[in-house]
């Protein structure tokens, strides 16, 4: 048996209420089961309670009339098809009521049993599609909602990523000026590259006193060292360094000494001892440091014995006001710190009590790591290796 279309009618004159029943009963395709009430109160009362599937407005009812009649209906009862019933046949009214969200307008009295039911049929369709729009329409503000939402904390999290970042580079920063006084300081050359020998990070001014060679072809070509060695040690030292980063040697060997020699652009030929030392983070080998300086002959250790002929340069040039006014530090012939100028200590973190006694080697081993886990924060992507197979 077909389902009943259950129709609400809100009409308050009883001929009119009547001849609409009278037409619905003339349709045998369809059963309509229809409840009648005389005023809009009633009419929503009704609704509330019951299940109708459309309803059949009079704009003229004893609590309500006009337009108004329409919008009270459409404030109380927006799920609901209306048809609007007048006997007037006044278009800007229709245009109006029709505007205010009614699905359709009939004139009282030149409708027929068809064309209410062909007006009931089209009220229902057009509301449940009203209806389905109205759902995804919220259901897309709803995943609007939900998309700015997670775009407003991806960024905030791109801002705390932008801060977090920004704040490794400061410490970057700050620790390599703490590198440059420690560095300047002695007469050797501290040099960092990457775990894959792919990337300079850091080499010391001492460099190009103690090579000749400018400091930028090193950040260049992280292997250019090898350029300027002698060819009877160069292919020894290349094995040896492979074995150690890449064969794993420093797990067993946390530092490795190379002795080498190397032509200077000037034409001298010099002996060099380096110092390799690894830092790890993580169990993962990332960076390479050294520490590199003039092979000591007999001869020239005899001489810096309780002397301070070893005091380098930069820090023999610092007295005096000129000492106190930057940071400098001074060493004694084995590299041991002897004095500090303010600007030092302030710039190391340190004071003076602290430092004075300590080996300028030990210092930088000790504080090459922690600069390494710095840098490979701030920049962890490394070029592909230069040091081939040998």
């Amino acid at each position: 048996m077909a389902t009943a279309t259950r129709v609400l009618l809100i009409e308050d004159n009883p001929g009119d209420a009547s001849l609409i029943r009278g037409h619905l009963e003339l349709i045998h395709t369809r059963i309509f089961e229809v409840v009648h009430v005389t005023r809009l109160q009633d009419g929503i009362n009704a609704a509330r309670s019951q299940t109708f599937h459309v309803l059949l407005l009079d704009l003229h009812l004893p609590d309500s009339s006009g337009i108004d009649t329409v919008r009270r209906v459409q404030a109380e009862l927006s799920d609901l098809p209306v048809v609007v019933l007048s006997g007037s046949d006044n278009e800007n009214l229709a245009v109006e009521a029709i505007t205010s969200g009614v699905q359709d307008y009939l004139v009282k009295g030149s409708a027929d049993e068809k064309t209410i039911v062909r007006s009931i049929r089209y009220a229902m369709e057009r509301k449940r599609l009203e209806l389905e729009l109205r759902k995804m329409n919220e259901t897309l503000e709803q995943r609007v909602r939900s998309r700015t939402a997670d775009l407003d904390q991806s960024v905030t999290a791109l801002g705390q990523e932008i801060l977090e970042h920004q704040r490794a580079e400061r410490e970057l920063q700050e620790s390599k000026r703490q590198f440059d006084v420690m560095c300047d300081a002695m007469p050797m050359v501290f040099w960092m590259i990457t775990g894959n020998l792919g990337q300079t990070v850091y080499v010391s001014r001492y460099y190009e006193t103690l090579c000749g060679h400018s400091r930028d072809e090193w950040y260049v070509n992280p292997m250019s060292w090898l350029d300027a060695m002698h060819a009877d040690d160069r292919k020894s030292v290349q094995v040896a360094m492979h074995r150690w980063v890449f064969g794993g040697g420093w797990r067993e060997e946390p530092a490795l000494l190379l002795t080498y020699r190397i032509i200077r652009p000037d034409g001298k030929t010099l002996a060099l001892r380096c110092r390799l030392f690894a830092v790890v983070e993580e169990q993962q080998f990332r960076y390479v440091c050294g520490l590199t300086e003039e092979a000591p002959s007999a001869k020239t250790t005899a001489a810096l014995a309780g002397s301070t002929a070893g005091v380098p340069e930069v820090a023999a040039r610092t007295a005096g006001d000129e000492f106190a006014a930057r940071p400098a530090v001074m060493l004694d012939a084995q590299g041991r710190i002897v004095e500090l100028s303010p600007q030092a200590e302030k710039t190391l973190g340190s004071a003076a009590k602290d430092l004075i006694g300590q080996n300028i080697r030990d210092l930088i081993e000790q504080r090459a790591s922690g600069w390494g886990r710095l840098f490979h924060r701030a920049n962890s992507t490394a070029k592909t290796s230069h040091l081939s197979e040998p």
